[in-house]
């Protein structure tokens, strides 16, 4: 985390930084011409009253001394000129001669903002007049004037204030994530019930409080699915028990030569057999079906065929099953799960209906969300289910209330297969009790 601190802190100075450089140079460079003329006045203003001083004192061995200081210095080429003589040891640049035969005409100062910058004075001595031109480049006065002690004063202590500015973003930014790696390395360690946001202050940034509320509910779902992980296999070990135990008195009865303890066992067999079949197939169920496992399915065909095989399984207690609706329907899925799907959900009506009952298999048409869709409702002949209990239904293991379920028989599965189906499908599935007594399961599928 010190490292990230070290780069987030660096990357921002270093980018304030050349922002401050940036903006020095370019106002240096391009700042408003009226600033520029004062500067150029001033500058050749003085130079010329010192150029004449020395000439007037110390000849123009002075003056050239002091003409080349300025030259090898400062980058300023300079020329003074005293009643038409040019008294410097080599003649002006071409620019500055046009500008002194100017000035020595109109006699009054010039100056020309144009890189390079030139200017000329004239001024009075006594009897004589002196002209005075100076010329300088742009790049030269920027690299004096950024050289110059007050600039780089300022600029140090804006760079100061940038590195205090950039730790305090930096700092502010690292250690709500520093906060949140802790709760990761938490969550990592086992402890399924740490959580980011009471530890991450309330004023962090937007991004990173987002980020904390994210793994919170990246959290929550981890611990919820470890909570069902340790309650499906609590349920496993529970139903997986009572056969086997039963299955170990059968085996002790059909070792005494019993024939009634071999039939049991076969049954118990067959039992466990079902329950680990559904395990698989409840495990194997993906969290969406791939588009190699998805083929045109005719629906109304595929409920016709349910409805038969339940007819038949229902004809020695006199339970009827119809299917009612459009027949023509038909949808991309995989076939084999939703049969399984449907099947259940049929079947574990049919067992909750009395004999003489009927079970009904209605399809029709039906959008959601503006998609369209497909809705199997298939109602029973029971008693119906608790209100409370109607969410449980499609849990795995439950198997309702009731003397009749509990002669049914069975591990509780077939429910929550056909909810797993339907989701992988893009579909729903809920449950609700009818006005009239019994319980309709509704399937919709979306075509």
């Amino acid at each position: 985390m010190r490292d990230f601190f070290l780069r987030v802190f660096f990357t921002f100075w270093a980018a304030s930084v050349l922002m401050l450089l940036g903006f020095w140079a370019v106002t240096a460079a391009t700042d408003a011409r009226p600033v520029a003329r004062r500067w150029m006045v001033d500058t050749v203003e003085t130079l010329g009253a010192t150029a004449v001083d020395q000439f007037e004192f110390g000849g123009k061995d002075r003056l050239n001394l002091f003409l080349g200081a300025l030259r090898d210095h400062s980058g300023i080429q300079a020329a003074l000129v005293k009643d038409g003589v040019d008294l410097g040891a080599s003649p002006p640049p071409p620019g500055l001669a046009d500008l002194i035969a100017k000035a020595r005409v109109e006699r009054r100062p010039d100056y020309v903002l144009r890189s390079p910058w030139r200017g000329v004075v004239v001024s009075e001595r006594g009897a004589s007049t002196y002209v005075f031109a100076a010329q300088v480049r742009p790049r030269r006065m920027l690299a004096q004037s950024l050289t110059t002690g007050v600039p780089q004063m300022k600029l140090a202590l804006a760079v100061l204030i940038s590195a205090a500015l950039s730790w305090l973003l930096a700092k502010s930014v690292t250690g709500p994530v520093g906060k949140l790696q802790a709760v990761a390395r938490d969550l990592a360690g086992g402890n399924l019930s740490a959580r980011a946001r009471p530890v991450v202050a309330a004023g962090a940034p937007g991004v990173v409080a987002a980020l904390a509320e994210d793994f919170d509910s990246m959290a929550a779902r981890i611990q919820t699915l470890m909570d069902q992980q340790k309650e499906f296999l609590r349920d496993i070990s529970h139903e997986l028990r009572s056969p086997l135990s039963r299955l170990s008195v059968a085996a002790g009865l059909a070792q005494r030569g019993d024939l009634g303890g071999a039939e049991r066992m076969e049954r118990e067999i067959g039992i466990l057999e079902g329950m680990i079949s559904d395990l698989l197939t409840l495990a194997r169920i993906d969290a969406s079906v791939p588009a190699s496992r998805r083929t045109p399915v005719h629906l109304g065909r595929l409920v016709q065929q349910i409805v038969m095989d339940a007819s038949f399984e229902g004809a020695p207690d006199r339970k009827t099953v119809v299917q009612t609706g459009p027949f023509e329907v038909r949808l991309q899925g995989d076939p084999g799960l939703l049969h399984r799907c449907i099947e259940n959900v049929v079947r574990n009506a049919l067992g909750f209906t009395p004999p003489s009952g009927e079970v009904e298999v209605e399809l029709s048409l039906e959008a959601r969300s503006g998609i369209d869709g497909c809705l199997v409702a298939i109602s029973d002949g029971g008693s119906g289910v608790p209100e409370a209990d109607l969410e449980r239904l499609f849990e795995p293991f439950y198997r309702g209330p009731g003397e009749l379920n509990a002669s049914r028989g069975g591990a509780g599965l077939g429910l929550a297969i056909s909810r797993k189906v339907v989701q992988c499908h893009g579909g729903a599935i809920e449950a609700g009790n009818l006005a009239g007594g019994g319980l309709q399961v509704r399937l919709w599928l979306p075509l």
